[in-house]
């Protein structure tokens, strides 16, 4: 596992993680930022990547920590406040953001901008492997109306 260095990335921010319980005012901070969810979301992904593993589809799009066939262990019915400590979660979303392959991640990745989620597809399909159809990598938008 890898050993973070939360003062070189954080300094003294509130949202430096601490072991043991929430700082309120982070806590406080989250969910203000749930409250300001734009009205559409877009998500790209791969039939190789969450599409194999029945994670994505047209009808839902799941997290791999809610995945029991890939070793997900997450309660849908609690909140993250009472089943990880703040280090942990910051631990969590610090791997998902550097796109950590294995990591079981609470989180799935959504784009406020349609233009980026179009030129992000175009460049996945792009990028497909020589020797492979590029039109059947089976890269994917979904939309979700908030």
């Amino acid at each position: 596992m890898d050993v973070i260095d939360w003062t070189r990335l954080y300094g003294d921010s509130p949202f430096r993680p601490y072991g043991g319980t929430w700082n309120p005012a982070v806590k406080a901070r989250l969910e203000e930022y749930r409250l300001r969810i734009p009205k559409y979301l877009f998500r790209v992904w791969k039939n190789i990547t969450g599409g194999a593993h029945g994670l994505n589809s047209p009808l839902k799009i799941t997290p791999r920590d809610f995945c029991p066939d890939l070793g997900g262990q997450a309660d849908t019915t609690q909140s993250v406040y009472n089943t990880m400590t703040q280090k942990l979660f910051f631990e969590m979303v610090h791997k998902h953001l550097s796109t950590h392959i294995t990591i079981k991640t609470r989180f799935s990745s959504w784009s406020q901008s349609l233009n980026f989620a179009l030129a992000y597809a175009y460049t996945t399909e792009a990028l497909t492997p020589r020797g492979q159809n590029k039109f059947s990598s089976g890269v994917h938008i979904s939309i979700i109306d908030t």
